[in-house]
């Protein structure tokens, strides 16, 4: 099956709005696949990463993660924020919540069915 193109993301309103376009979300895909491949491991799309993106106002961070389980059909979900300050990328966790995270989020975004037909 091929890879994902950017018109395979379902992408919330809210990002719309912030102006995320789906090439936004693609590149935040390509990201994260590219960190959890150099791990090599049986689970390394079991752990939310944080990615910096540039889109057209400005860079944002998106967290990635797989749900509901990686080791059934792979469904990606982002969550897109204003980039925090620094070139360093802050990690956030699917708890970001209640870890305290104060930034807005800009909008979500979602890939479903990865590699798999239906």
């Amino acid at each position: 099956m091929p890879e994902p193109t950017p018109a395979d993301f379902f992408v919330n309103a809210a990002a719309r709005e912030a102006g995320l376009s789906n090439d936004v979300w693609h590149q935040a895909y390509v990201l994260f696949r590219r960190e959890a491949d150099k791990e090599m491991t049986f689970d390394a799309y079991e752990r939310e990463r944080t990615v910096r993106v540039p889109s057209k106002g400005g860079a944002v961070d998106v967290m990635v993660r797989c749900q509901p389980d990686p080791r059934e059909a792979l469904i990606f979900r982002f969550t897109a924020f204003p980039a925090g300050p620094g070139a360093q990328v802050r990690q956030l966790s699917r708890a970001y919540r209640r870890d305290g995270e104060s930034r807005p989020v800009l909008g979500e975004a979602a890939l479903l069915d990865v590699r798999h037909s239906w």
